[in-house]
């Protein structure tokens, strides 16, 4: 969250904020080093100056230990009033007796002299040397009879208030010291990092202003060679490039609109072009398919007695690919004018359109029934006419590929992939071989001969064509005398 914040702010103030943020840790590390070696060095200090005196205290103790001599121990005892850290002092001898007791908050009268005195620790009967309790330290000392014997032990408590004291001290000044230096780096820190914010800002500048008026001539000015006078040079640099790519853009787009107008006016003639072959090949093919299949059927009427078996056949042959080439003549011309035709885009209703087109082939096959499925409303975005092309390719094809179906039956239907519609007509007829299923959608490409199932091979030609204008996708899938499935998709407008 910290480095989202920073990303916000003006390099000016990251750049002071990082300048501050270096030296006051740096700062606060070297101080708290440095107060905690104190203390550490203090607390050495003051068990070797509390050993010394223990040492001193344990010798002149020795011969009033050996011969209990409670008076002499005490006095040796309250000799340690000179140290004001001191807070209390105990002798024990070597069976654990009390010998001695001092206290610097407590006055003991002289013949109470070795008694103990309430509230005060000993713990001359512990093994430990010197340690550190809360906020005192414990000193232990023995007492040697002739420097070889152990007869006793001497404890001393050295109170830790001045070194708390010490502590606290030296914790303030510190924090003062790091203040104080945190407030000259601010003032240093907002002076020296213009010399580095400068460039950058800018640079800024220049390009908030390119970007702003669109002048690519503007270039940065640095007179540095280090790694911001390369990105001001690497900026200029671009801005070369960029202003050399937007010129050619220009000059382009100045001579955009005549070659449209140009290549409009070209593909316009080409089209009248096309529709003038179009309409010459289908005046002119005709011509002659009408005369050849007139003058086959008059000589089959007025001569067919004087022709024999053999020739009444050749002149139903001719009759029969005369008329199967005016066929195929509509259907090429029917596939031009859909590649040509102007779109209307509306909301259609493909079931109902599918149940009209059943209806017909019912009425065109009253000998057939084949059971219709689909959904009571699919609606889809397209031309409404072209849309029932579309249909009528592919339930007459399924009409017919299921002629030798004991159940024959046609699905229309219609399912989501990732929010895209995906319509389907489905039947369960004679299939195709899924390895020429390239071939299903180019014109005249058969995947049955014409004994088993007549046809051109242009139908699925046209519903490509079509479903490709409306910026959609078809597919097939197949298996042979298991039905076939074929699905595509329509762009919305």
């Amino acid at each position: 969250m910290i480095r989202a914040s920073l990303k916000n702010i003006p390099v000016k103030q990251q750049l002071i904020l990082m300048i501050c943020a270096i030296s006051f840790i740096s700062l606060l590390m070297a101080s708290t080093s440095f107060v905690i070696y104190d203390r550490y060095s203090y607390k050495q200090h003051l068990i070797h100056e509390a050993t010394i005196l223990a040492r001193i205290i344990a010798s002149h103790s020795a011969t009033a230990v050996a011969y209990n001599d409670v008076y002499e121990a005490r006095a040796n005892l309250e000799s340690l009033g000179i140290d004001a850290t001191l807070v209390s002092a105990c002798i024990k001898a070597e069976n654990g007796r009390l010998i001695a007791m001092y206290s610097r908050q407590y006055y003991q009268p002289i013949e109470e002299a070795g008694k103990s005195i309430p509230g005060v620790t000993c713990l001359a009967d512990k093994d430990f040397i010197a340690e550190f309790n809360g906020d005192f330290l414990d000193l232990i000392q023995p007492i040697l009879w002739e420097e070889t014997q152990k007869i006793g032990q001497l404890h001393l408590r050295v109170s830790l208030a001045e070194l708390n004291r010490r502590f606290t001290a030296f914790s303030v000044v510190m924090l003062l010291i790091v203040l104080l230096v945190s407030m000259v780096a601010i003032a240093l820190s907002s002076k020296i990092q213009s010399f580095i914010s400068a460039p950058l800002l800018a640079l800024a500048q220049t390009a908030n202003t390119i970007n702003r008026f669109k002048d690519y001539s503007l270039r940065a000015r640095t007179d540095r060679q280090d790694e911001l006078g390369q990105l001001v040079q690497a900026f200029n640099g671009m801005l070369d490039t960029i202003e050399l790519q937007n010129r050619a853009l220009l000059h382009a787009n100045e001579h955009l609109e005549d070659e449209v107008q140009a290549r409009t006016a070209e593909l316009r003639a080409t089209n009248r072009e096309l529709e003038a072959f179009t309409y010459s090949v289908s005046h002119d093919l005709r011509s002659p398919l009408r005369s050849v299949d007139g003058f086959s059927a008059a000589l089959m009427e007025d001569c067919a007695p004087q022709l024999d078996e053999i020739g009444r056949d050749y002149i139903a042959r001719i009759r029969a690919a005369s008329q199967r080439m005016g066929n195929l003549i509509d259907s090429l011309l029917h596939l031009s004018r859909v590649s040509r035709q102007d779109m209307k885009y509306s909301t259609v209703d493909l079931a109902q359109l599918a149940h009209e087109i059943v209806d017909n082939l019912r009425v065109a096959h009253p000998e057939r029934v084949v059971e219709f499925a689909s959904p009571p409303s699919l609606l889809a975005q397209g031309d409404r006419d072209l849309l029932r092309i579309v249909l009528e390719n592919l339930l007459s094809n399924a009409w017919k590929y299921t002629g030798k179906m004991a159940n024959p039956r046609v699905e229309l239907s219609a399912y989501d992939r990732e929010g895209e519609v995906i319509y389907c007509v489905r039947d369960n007829g004679a299939g195709f071989d899924m390895k020429y299923v390239d071939k299903l959608f180019g014109p005249f490409q058969r995947l049955h001969r014409d004994q088993e199932f007549e046809g051109l091979g242009i139908g699925l030609a046209t519903v490509a064509r079509i479903i490709h204008r409306h910026g959609g996708e078809i597919w097939a899938e197949g298996q042979v005398d298991d039905g076939a499935a074929f699905y595509f998709t329509l762009q919305p407008y």
